[in-house]
Protein backbone atom coordinates (compact mmCIF):
# COMPACT_ATOMS: atom_id res chain seq x y z
CA UNK A 1 0.00 0.00 0.00
CA UNK A 2 1.42 3.78 -0.93
CA UNK A 3 0.62 6.71 1.39
CA UNK A 4 0.61 10.29 0.56
CA UNK A 5 1.35 12.08 3.61
CA UNK A 6 -0.68 15.30 3.20
CA UNK A 7 0.13 18.59 5.00
CA UNK A 8 -0.34 22.06 4.28
CA UNK A 9 2.94 22.67 1.67
CA UNK A 10 4.51 19.15 0.99
CA UNK A 11 2.75 15.62 0.63
CA UNK A 12 5.15 12.79 0.82
CA UNK A 13 4.72 9.82 -0.90
CA UNK A 14 5.62 6.40 1.01
CA UNK A 15 6.14 3.11 0.33
CA UNK A 16 6.58 3.16 -3.50
CA UNK A 17 9.62 1.75 -4.61
CA UNK A 18 8.30 0.61 -8.44
CA UNK A 19 11.25 2.58 -10.51
CA UNK A 20 9.36 3.25 -13.81
CA UNK A 21 6.33 4.47 -11.49
CA UNK A 22 8.43 6.64 -9.43
CA UNK A 23 9.86 8.18 -13.34
CA UNK A 24 6.81 8.34 -14.34
CA UNK A 25 5.20 10.65 -12.01
CA UNK A 26 8.62 12.83 -11.75
CA UNK A 27 7.43 13.18 -15.49
CA UNK A 28 3.99 14.35 -14.30
CA UNK A 29 5.49 16.59 -12.26
CA UNK A 30 7.93 18.32 -14.13
CA UNK A 31 7.42 21.84 -16.45
CA UNK A 32 10.10 23.01 -19.03
CA UNK A 33 11.18 26.97 -19.29
CA UNK A 34 10.98 28.90 -22.30
CA UNK A 35 14.90 28.78 -23.56
CA UNK A 36 16.03 25.78 -22.11
CA UNK A 37 17.04 24.89 -25.78
CA UNK A 38 19.61 27.57 -25.41
CA UNK A 39 21.00 27.08 -22.03
CA UNK A 40 24.67 24.71 -21.42
CA UNK A 41 23.70 22.27 -19.80
CA UNK A 42 21.03 20.98 -22.28
CA UNK A 43 22.96 21.72 -25.03
CA UNK A 44 26.13 19.68 -23.71
CA UNK A 45 23.31 16.30 -22.27
CA UNK A 46 23.72 17.03 -19.05
CA UNK A 47 20.11 17.99 -18.88
CA UNK A 48 16.95 17.06 -19.90
CA UNK A 49 15.22 20.65 -19.90
CA UNK A 50 12.66 19.67 -17.47
CA UNK A 51 12.53 20.99 -13.65
CA UNK A 52 11.08 18.39 -11.60
CA UNK A 53 8.44 19.34 -8.66
CA UNK A 54 8.83 15.69 -7.42
CA UNK A 55 11.88 15.79 -5.20
CA UNK A 56 14.93 12.27 -4.63
CA UNK A 57 12.72 11.97 -1.46
CA UNK A 58 9.44 11.49 -3.66
CA UNK A 59 7.68 14.78 -1.88
CA UNK A 60 5.53 17.48 -3.77
CA UNK A 61 3.73 19.95 -3.02
CA UNK A 62 0.35 19.50 -1.91
CA UNK A 63 -1.55 21.42 -4.76
CA UNK A 64 -0.90 18.40 -6.66
CA UNK A 65 -2.18 15.60 -4.92
CA UNK A 66 -5.13 14.51 -6.77
CA UNK A 67 -2.73 14.48 -9.80
CA UNK A 68 -0.60 12.20 -8.34
CA UNK A 69 -3.59 9.94 -6.90
CA UNK A 70 -5.07 9.74 -10.13
CA UNK A 71 -1.45 8.29 -11.95
CA UNK A 72 -1.02 6.18 -9.03
CA UNK A 73 -4.03 4.42 -9.35
CA UNK A 74 -3.73 4.32 -13.48
CA UNK A 75 -0.73 2.11 -12.76
CA UNK A 76 -3.15 -0.29 -10.41
CA UNK A 77 -1.25 1.18 -6.93
CA UNK A 78 -3.45 0.65 -4.43
CA UNK A 79 -3.17 4.56 -2.77
CA UNK A 80 -4.09 5.49 0.98
CA UNK A 81 -4.64 9.55 1.56
CA UNK A 82 -3.58 10.09 5.22
CA UNK A 83 -4.21 14.15 5.33
CA UNK A 84 -2.55 15.76 8.10
CA UNK A 85 -4.31 18.94 7.41
CA UNK A 86 -6.61 19.97 10.41
CA UNK A 87 -9.44 22.11 9.53
CA UNK A 88 -10.37 22.31 13.60
CA UNK A 89 -10.14 26.38 14.30
CA UNK A 90 -13.43 27.78 14.59
CA UNK A 91 -14.69 31.26 14.83
CA UNK A 92 -17.57 32.97 14.38
CA UNK A 93 -18.14 34.47 10.89
CA UNK A 94 -17.55 38.36 10.94
CA UNK A 95 -20.77 40.34 9.60
CA UNK A 96 -20.70 41.51 5.99
CA UNK A 97 -21.06 45.37 5.81
CA UNK A 98 -20.09 45.07 1.72
CA UNK A 99 -22.29 45.68 -0.78
CA UNK A 100 -25.14 43.14 -1.82
CA UNK A 101 -23.15 40.17 -3.35
CA UNK A 102 -23.95 39.07 -7.01
CA UNK A 103 -24.64 34.96 -7.59
CA UNK A 104 -21.29 34.76 -8.86
CA UNK A 105 -20.18 35.51 -5.66
CA UNK A 106 -22.01 33.83 -3.74
CA UNK A 107 -20.99 30.82 -5.73
CA UNK A 108 -17.27 31.87 -5.18
CA UNK A 109 -17.50 32.01 -1.61
CA UNK A 110 -19.57 28.97 -1.12
CA UNK A 111 -17.22 26.76 -3.16
CA UNK A 112 -13.73 28.16 -1.57
CA UNK A 113 -15.83 27.17 1.53
CA UNK A 114 -16.73 24.14 0.94
CA UNK A 115 -12.90 23.25 -1.07
CA UNK A 116 -10.55 25.37 0.84
CA UNK A 117 -7.95 25.16 -1.61
CA UNK A 118 -7.41 25.72 -5.42
CA UNK A 119 -7.59 28.23 -7.97
CA UNK A 120 -10.25 30.46 -8.64
CA UNK A 121 -10.87 31.53 -12.03
CA UNK A 122 -13.06 35.03 -11.92
CA UNK A 123 -12.70 37.40 -15.01
CA UNK A 124 -11.54 40.68 -14.47
CA UNK A 125 -14.70 43.04 -13.14
CA UNK A 126 -16.47 40.42 -11.56
CA UNK A 127 -16.23 41.99 -7.86
CA UNK A 128 -13.57 39.13 -7.16
CA UNK A 129 -12.49 41.56 -4.36
CA UNK A 130 -15.77 41.59 -2.79
CA UNK A 131 -15.65 37.74 -3.05
CA UNK A 132 -12.39 37.86 -0.91
CA UNK A 133 -13.75 39.82 1.58
CA UNK A 134 -16.61 37.69 1.84
CA UNK A 135 -14.35 34.62 2.38
CA UNK A 136 -11.85 35.78 4.69
CA UNK A 137 -14.64 37.50 6.97
CA UNK A 138 -16.88 33.84 6.86
CA UNK A 139 -13.56 31.81 8.36
CA UNK A 140 -12.28 34.60 10.33
CA UNK A 141 -8.60 33.04 11.24
CA UNK A 142 -5.48 34.49 10.87
CA UNK A 143 -5.33 35.27 7.20
CA UNK A 144 -2.67 36.93 4.32
CA UNK A 145 -4.37 38.07 1.46
CA UNK A 146 -1.21 38.76 -1.14
CA UNK A 147 -0.99 41.37 -4.21
CA UNK A 148 1.13 42.13 -6.86
CA UNK A 149 1.00 45.77 -6.71
CA UNK A 150 0.35 49.15 -4.45
CA UNK A 151 -2.80 49.73 -6.31
CA UNK A 152 -3.97 46.52 -5.99
CA UNK A 153 -2.59 46.80 -2.18
CA UNK A 154 -4.47 49.86 -1.12
CA UNK A 155 -7.82 48.85 -3.10
CA UNK A 156 -7.77 45.78 -1.47
CA UNK A 157 -7.08 47.31 1.89
CA UNK A 158 -10.01 49.51 1.66
CA UNK A 159 -12.23 47.21 0.61
CA UNK A 160 -11.67 44.34 2.61
CA UNK A 161 -11.47 46.77 5.60
CA UNK A 162 -15.53 48.27 4.19
CA UNK A 163 -16.80 44.60 3.67
CA UNK A 164 -16.06 43.27 6.85
CA UNK A 165 -15.77 46.46 9.19
CA UNK A 166 -12.65 45.38 11.00
CA UNK A 167 -9.16 47.01 11.13
CA UNK A 168 -7.41 45.20 8.51
CA UNK A 169 -3.80 45.08 8.57
CA UNK A 170 -1.81 46.39 5.63
CA UNK A 171 2.13 45.35 5.02
CA UNK A 172 3.86 47.26 2.46
CA UNK A 173 4.09 50.57 0.74
CA UNK A 174 5.87 51.78 3.88
CA UNK A 175 3.08 50.78 6.58
CA UNK A 176 3.59 47.38 8.62
CA UNK A 177 0.44 47.33 10.96
CA UNK A 178 -0.26 43.58 11.28
CA UNK A 179 -3.81 42.91 12.50
CA UNK A 180 -5.66 39.08 12.67
CA UNK A 181 -6.55 39.94 8.92
CA UNK A 182 -4.17 41.49 6.74
CA UNK A 183 -3.34 42.92 3.01
CA UNK A 184 0.45 42.02 2.06
CA UNK A 185 2.34 43.25 -0.55
CA UNK A 186 4.54 39.93 -2.34
CA UNK A 187 7.42 42.50 -2.18
CA UNK A 188 7.34 42.85 1.53
CA UNK A 189 6.42 39.50 2.18
CA UNK A 190 9.53 38.52 -0.19
CA UNK A 191 11.64 40.63 2.03
CA UNK A 192 10.94 39.06 5.36
CA UNK A 193 11.45 35.91 3.57
CA UNK A 194 14.98 36.64 2.81
CA UNK A 195 13.95 36.81 -1.52
CA UNK A 196 13.74 39.60 -3.33
CA UNK A 197 10.83 39.72 -5.59
CA UNK A 198 11.82 40.24 -9.32
CA UNK A 199 9.61 42.51 -11.47
CA UNK A 200 6.84 40.62 -12.69
CA UNK A 201 4.88 41.84 -15.50
CA UNK A 202 4.58 45.49 -14.43
CA UNK A 203 6.12 48.41 -12.78
CA UNK A 204 4.18 49.40 -9.78
CA UNK A 205 7.27 47.61 -7.46
CA UNK A 206 6.71 48.38 -3.86
CA UNK A 207 10.35 49.97 -3.56
CA UNK A 208 9.91 50.29 0.55
CA UNK A 209 12.02 47.84 2.58
CA UNK A 210 11.32 46.92 6.25
CA UNK A 211 13.39 47.05 9.29
CA UNK A 212 14.95 43.89 10.78
CA UNK A 213 12.60 44.05 13.60
CA UNK A 214 9.70 44.57 11.11
CA UNK A 215 10.87 41.65 8.86
CA UNK A 216 10.60 39.54 11.79
CA UNK A 217 7.46 40.50 12.48
CA UNK A 218 5.72 40.22 8.62
CA UNK A 219 7.44 36.31 8.83
CA UNK A 220 6.16 35.22 12.10
CA UNK A 221 2.44 36.42 10.35
CA UNK A 222 3.41 34.74 7.52
CA UNK A 223 4.13 31.27 9.67
CA UNK A 224 0.63 31.95 11.72
CA UNK A 225 -1.85 32.51 9.10
CA UNK A 226 -4.10 29.84 8.87
CA UNK A 227 -5.32 31.44 5.89
CA UNK A 228 -3.47 32.63 2.48
CA UNK A 229 -5.24 34.08 -0.69
CA UNK A 230 -3.32 35.70 -3.64
CA UNK A 231 -4.89 37.83 -5.94
CA UNK A 232 -3.37 37.84 -9.46
CA UNK A 233 -2.34 34.29 -9.00
CA UNK A 234 -1.04 33.59 -11.91
CA UNK A 235 1.86 35.26 -10.59
CA UNK A 236 2.69 32.02 -8.28
CA UNK A 237 4.70 30.73 -10.75
CA UNK A 238 7.04 32.85 -10.05
CA UNK A 239 9.92 31.85 -7.74
CA UNK A 240 10.28 34.00 -5.52
CA UNK A 241 6.27 34.04 -4.77
CA UNK A 242 6.86 30.34 -3.97
CA UNK A 243 8.89 30.75 -1.79
CA UNK A 244 6.42 32.82 0.23
CA UNK A 245 3.68 30.22 -0.15
CA UNK A 246 6.28 28.03 1.08
CA UNK A 247 6.93 29.74 4.35
CA UNK A 248 2.87 29.90 5.02
CA UNK A 249 3.55 26.85 7.09
CA UNK A 250 -0.03 26.55 8.62
CA UNK A 251 -2.15 27.86 6.25
CA UNK A 252 -4.40 25.02 5.52
CA UNK A 253 -6.99 27.45 3.68
CA UNK A 254 -5.10 28.18 -0.02
CA UNK A 255 -7.04 30.02 -2.55
CA UNK A 256 -5.39 31.71 -5.95
CA UNK A 257 -7.86 34.26 -7.36
CA UNK A 258 -7.09 35.04 -11.31
CA UNK A 259 -8.98 35.59 -14.70
CA UNK A 260 -6.18 34.27 -16.42
CA UNK A 261 -5.68 30.91 -14.64
CA UNK A 262 -2.65 29.51 -17.30
CA UNK A 263 0.73 30.48 -18.48
CA UNK A 264 2.03 31.48 -21.77
CA UNK A 265 5.46 29.80 -20.91
CA UNK A 266 3.96 26.35 -20.25
CA UNK A 267 4.61 26.21 -16.62
CA UNK A 268 0.78 25.99 -15.77
CA UNK A 269 1.45 22.76 -13.01
CA UNK A 270 3.31 25.40 -11.13
CA UNK A 271 0.18 27.52 -10.36
CA UNK A 272 -1.75 23.62 -9.64
CA UNK A 273 1.15 22.93 -7.53
CA UNK A 274 0.63 26.30 -5.26
CA UNK A 275 -3.21 26.13 -4.73
CA UNK A 276 -4.28 23.09 -6.27
CA UNK A 277 -6.77 22.22 -8.74
CA UNK A 278 -9.43 24.96 -10.38
CA UNK A 279 -12.53 24.63 -8.13
CA UNK A 280 -14.44 27.96 -10.03
CA UNK A 281 -15.03 28.87 -13.28
CA UNK A 282 -16.77 31.88 -14.22
CA UNK A 283 -16.08 33.09 -17.85
CA UNK A 284 -16.63 36.95 -19.04
CA UNK A 285 -19.04 35.50 -21.74
CA UNK A 286 -21.37 34.35 -18.37
CA UNK A 287 -21.29 37.59 -16.69
CA UNK A 288 -21.60 39.45 -20.08
CA UNK A 289 -24.69 37.62 -20.89
CA UNK A 290 -26.08 38.32 -17.52
CA UNK A 291 -25.41 42.01 -17.56
CA UNK A 292 -22.51 41.92 -15.00
CA UNK A 293 -20.26 42.83 -17.31
CA UNK A 294 -20.14 45.28 -20.73
CA UNK A 295 -19.66 43.79 -24.08
CA UNK A 296 -16.23 44.29 -25.52
CA UNK A 297 -16.27 44.90 -29.51
CA UNK A 298 -12.74 44.96 -30.71
CA UNK A 299 -11.27 45.81 -33.75
CA UNK A 300 -8.01 44.91 -35.62
CA UNK A 301 -6.60 47.61 -37.02
CA UNK A 302 -4.03 46.54 -40.20
CA UNK A 303 -0.45 48.11 -39.45
CA UNK A 304 1.60 48.29 -42.67
CA UNK A 305 4.87 46.81 -43.01
CA UNK A 306 7.88 49.20 -42.03
CA UNK A 307 9.57 51.00 -44.19
CA UNK A 308 12.48 51.11 -42.11
CA UNK A 309 14.45 47.41 -42.58
CA UNK A 310 13.74 45.55 -39.19
CA UNK A 311 16.36 42.82 -38.41
CA UNK A 312 14.72 39.28 -37.12
CA UNK A 313 15.48 39.84 -33.31
CA UNK A 314 13.34 40.94 -30.77
CA UNK A 315 15.06 43.50 -29.63
CA UNK A 316 15.16 45.52 -33.18
CA UNK A 317 11.31 45.00 -33.68
CA UNK A 318 10.17 46.48 -30.12
CA UNK A 319 13.08 49.17 -31.01
CA UNK A 320 12.06 50.01 -34.37
CA UNK A 321 8.21 48.86 -35.07
CA UNK A 322 6.44 48.75 -31.81
CA UNK A 323 9.02 51.83 -29.89
CA UNK A 324 9.79 54.15 -33.03
CA UNK A 325 7.48 54.06 -35.68
CA UNK A 326 5.66 57.11 -36.30
CA UNK A 327 2.90 55.57 -39.13
CA UNK A 328 2.03 52.96 -36.43
CA UNK A 329 1.77 55.51 -33.55
CA UNK A 330 0.23 57.77 -35.87
CA UNK A 331 -2.80 54.90 -36.38
CA UNK A 332 -3.24 54.35 -32.52
CA UNK A 333 -3.10 58.07 -31.76
CA UNK A 334 -5.80 58.41 -34.53
CA UNK A 335 -7.88 55.37 -33.03
CA UNK A 336 -8.06 56.95 -29.49
CA UNK A 337 -9.07 60.32 -31.05
CA UNK A 338 -11.78 58.85 -33.28
CA UNK A 339 -13.24 57.05 -30.00
CA UNK A 340 -13.02 60.44 -27.90
CA UNK A 341 -15.07 61.70 -31.16
CA UNK A 342 -17.38 59.15 -30.67
CA UNK A 343 -17.90 60.02 -26.68
CA UNK A 344 -16.02 57.38 -25.20
CA UNK A 345 -13.23 57.26 -22.57
CA UNK A 346 -10.10 55.94 -24.20
CA UNK A 347 -7.32 54.15 -21.91
CA UNK A 348 -3.84 53.75 -24.00
CA UNK A 349 -1.71 51.13 -22.66
CA UNK A 350 2.37 51.07 -23.12
CA UNK A 351 5.15 49.18 -22.02
CA UNK A 352 8.16 51.38 -22.54
CA UNK A 353 7.96 54.86 -20.70
CA UNK A 354 9.76 56.54 -23.11
CA UNK A 355 7.16 55.09 -26.08
CA UNK A 356 4.43 56.50 -23.71
CA UNK A 357 5.78 60.08 -23.67
CA UNK A 358 6.53 60.46 -27.74
CA UNK A 359 2.66 59.11 -27.92
CA UNK A 360 1.67 61.91 -25.34
CA UNK A 361 3.81 64.43 -27.63
CA UNK A 362 2.00 63.79 -30.47
CA UNK A 363 -1.50 64.05 -29.57
CA UNK A 364 -3.49 66.91 -31.47
CA UNK A 365 -2.97 70.17 -28.46
CA UNK A 366 -6.95 70.51 -27.63
CA UNK A 367 -6.84 67.22 -26.36
CA UNK A 368 -6.61 67.05 -22.59
CA UNK A 369 -4.28 63.86 -22.18
CA UNK A 370 -2.23 62.72 -18.72
CA UNK A 371 0.40 60.12 -18.96
CA UNK A 372 0.24 57.53 -15.57
CA UNK A 373 3.46 55.19 -15.23
CA UNK A 374 4.41 53.41 -12.05
CA UNK A 375 7.29 55.28 -11.23
CA UNK A 376 5.20 57.82 -10.21
CA UNK A 377 4.42 58.46 -6.19
CA UNK A 378 0.88 56.97 -5.61
CA UNK A 379 -0.42 60.17 -4.48
CA UNK A 380 0.44 61.37 -8.20
CA UNK A 381 -1.27 58.37 -9.48
CA UNK A 382 -3.87 58.37 -7.45
CA UNK A 383 -4.89 62.21 -8.47
CA UNK A 384 -4.66 61.54 -12.02
CA UNK A 385 -6.90 58.65 -11.51
CA UNK A 386 -9.48 60.87 -10.00
CA UNK A 387 -8.86 63.33 -12.24
CA UNK A 388 -10.07 61.39 -14.85
CA UNK A 389 -12.86 59.66 -13.29
CA UNK A 390 -14.42 63.93 -12.92
CA UNK A 391 -13.63 64.08 -16.13
CA UNK A 392 -10.88 66.75 -16.46
CA UNK A 393 -8.81 63.84 -18.67
CA UNK A 394 -9.84 63.12 -21.99
CA UNK A 395 -7.23 60.52 -22.80
CA UNK A 396 -5.25 58.66 -20.17
CA UNK A 397 -2.14 56.99 -21.22
CA UNK A 398 -0.78 54.68 -18.74
CA UNK A 399 2.17 52.13 -18.58
CA UNK A 400 1.42 48.12 -17.68
CA UNK A 401 0.36 49.34 -14.43
CA UNK A 402 -3.18 49.33 -15.48
CA UNK A 403 -2.72 46.31 -17.44
CA UNK A 404 -4.44 44.31 -13.68
CA UNK A 405 -6.08 45.61 -10.44
CA UNK A 406 -7.10 49.18 -11.25
CA UNK A 407 -10.80 50.00 -11.14
CA UNK A 408 -11.96 52.79 -13.12
CA UNK A 409 -15.51 52.21 -13.90
CA UNK A 410 -15.50 55.07 -16.63
CA UNK A 411 -13.29 53.70 -18.83
CA UNK A 412 -15.29 52.04 -21.82
CA UNK A 413 -12.34 52.06 -24.54
CA UNK A 414 -8.67 50.67 -24.66
CA UNK A 415 -6.10 51.14 -27.58
CA UNK A 416 -3.35 48.57 -26.92
CA UNK A 417 -0.38 49.71 -27.78
CA UNK A 418 2.70 47.12 -26.91
CA UNK A 419 1.24 44.05 -28.70
CA UNK A 420 2.65 41.11 -26.94
CA UNK A 421 2.09 36.98 -27.35
CA UNK A 422 0.80 36.79 -23.54
CA UNK A 423 -3.64 35.96 -23.69
CA UNK A 424 -4.02 35.95 -20.26
CA UNK A 425 -2.51 39.89 -20.33
CA UNK A 426 -4.88 40.62 -23.47
CA UNK A 427 -7.97 39.35 -21.70
CA UNK A 428 -6.83 41.62 -18.71
CA UNK A 429 -6.66 44.51 -20.42
CA UNK A 430 -10.17 44.24 -21.80
CA UNK A 431 -10.80 44.00 -18.22
CA UNK A 432 -9.68 47.30 -17.60
CA UNK A 433 -13.02 48.63 -19.82
CA UNK A 434 -15.77 45.96 -19.23
CA UNK A 435 -16.38 47.08 -15.77
CA UNK A 436 -20.11 48.02 -15.82
CA UNK A 437 -21.11 51.45 -14.16
CA UNK A 438 -23.97 52.23 -13.01
CA UNK A 439 -23.79 55.85 -13.52
CA UNK A 440 -23.74 55.64 -17.20
CA UNK A 441 -25.21 52.47 -17.90
CA UNK A 442 -22.58 51.22 -19.97
CA UNK A 443 -23.62 48.06 -22.18
CA UNK A 444 -20.66 47.77 -24.33
CA UNK A 445 -17.48 48.92 -24.76
CA UNK A 446 -14.33 49.69 -27.64
CA UNK A 447 -10.98 47.58 -28.08
CA UNK A 448 -8.92 48.76 -31.13
CA UNK A 449 -5.86 45.88 -31.35
CA UNK A 450 -3.46 46.00 -33.80
CA UNK A 451 -2.57 43.75 -36.63
CA UNK A 452 1.53 43.66 -37.06
CA UNK A 453 2.78 43.30 -39.90
CA UNK A 454 6.23 42.15 -38.93
CA UNK A 455 8.54 39.27 -37.32
CA UNK A 456 7.11 37.99 -34.06
CA UNK A 457 4.23 40.18 -34.03
CA UNK A 458 1.89 38.76 -36.42
CA UNK A 459 2.12 35.66 -35.01
CA UNK A 460 1.34 37.66 -31.18
CA UNK A 461 -1.35 39.06 -33.34
CA UNK A 462 -2.58 35.42 -34.28
CA UNK A 463 -2.51 34.64 -30.62
CA UNK A 464 -4.36 37.07 -28.69
CA UNK A 465 -7.50 36.99 -31.79
CA UNK A 466 -7.24 33.50 -30.92
CA UNK A 467 -8.15 34.06 -27.66
CA UNK A 468 -10.81 36.80 -27.75
CA UNK A 469 -12.70 34.32 -29.90
CA UNK A 470 -12.75 31.90 -27.26
CA UNK A 471 -15.24 34.04 -25.69
CA UNK A 472 -18.63 33.80 -27.31
CA UNK A 473 -19.75 37.01 -25.82
CA UNK A 474 -16.71 38.92 -27.32
CA UNK A 475 -17.65 40.71 -30.72
CA UNK A 476 -14.08 40.42 -32.79
CA UNK A 477 -13.82 42.20 -36.53
CA UNK A 478 -10.38 42.27 -38.41
CA UNK A 479 -8.83 44.36 -40.71
CA UNK A 480 -8.44 42.90 -44.91
CA UNK A 481 -4.48 42.18 -44.19
CA UNK A 482 -5.72 40.34 -40.85
CA UNK A 483 -8.20 38.33 -42.96
CA UNK A 484 -6.04 37.52 -45.98
CA UNK A 485 -3.49 36.05 -43.26
CA UNK A 486 -5.85 33.80 -41.19
CA UNK A 487 -7.20 32.48 -44.61
CA UNK A 488 -3.57 31.82 -45.44
CA UNK A 489 -2.57 30.26 -41.88
CA UNK A 490 -6.39 28.16 -42.32
CA UNK A 491 -7.54 30.39 -39.48
CA UNK A 492 -11.08 31.31 -40.51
Amino acid sequence: MVKLIVSPVYTQIEGLDHLEIIDAISDLLSYSEPGYKFQFQYKTGGWDGKNRLLTRTLKFPSGLVDKVHAALSSFGVEVSIVNNIQYTDQATPLKYFGPPLYPHQVKITDIALDKKRGMIKSPTGSGKTYAIASIVGHINLTAMVYVVSLELLNQMHETISEATGQDIGIIGGGKCEIRKINVCSVWTAGAACGKAIRALDDDDIDKWSPNEKQKRDILEAIHESKVIVLDEAQFAAAQSIRVILRESKNAVYRLGFTATPWRTSGDDILLEAAFGPRICDITASELIEKGYLAQPKIIFRDIPKHQEFVDKKWADVKKKYINHNDVRDGILIGNAVKLLEMGRRPLMLFREISHGERLVEKMPSDIRVRLVNGRMKTRDREKIRDDYRAGLIDILVASTIYDQGVDIKELDALVPCAGGKSTAKALQRVGRVIRTNPDSNKKDAFIVDTFDQTHFMREHSLMRYEIYKSEPAFAVKIGSDMSKYLAKKGKL
